[in-house]
């Protein structure tokens, strides 16, 4: 039981990796490129980072 629980918030934990890593970007994106000439890179961040946050909501920890 332990194992899984483990598991289960080690997937958790990598999933908010993703997210604030992904997030990061797209921060660091919007401030240094703030001319608009870039888009598409900002476009597929905000992809990214709508795929990272679904995925993030699918992981359940259970409880002790």
């Amino acid at each position: 039981m332990y194992m899984r629980f483990h598991e289960a918030v080690v997937a958790k934990y990598k999933a908010e990796v993703e997210v604030y890593r992904i997030a990061g970007k797209l921060e660091l994106f919007e401030e240094l490129f703030n001319d608009g000439v870039m888009n598409h890179v900002k476009d597929k961040l905000e992809k990214k980072l709508a795929l990272a946050h679904a995925r993030l909501s699918d992981v359940k920890v259970p409880f002790r």
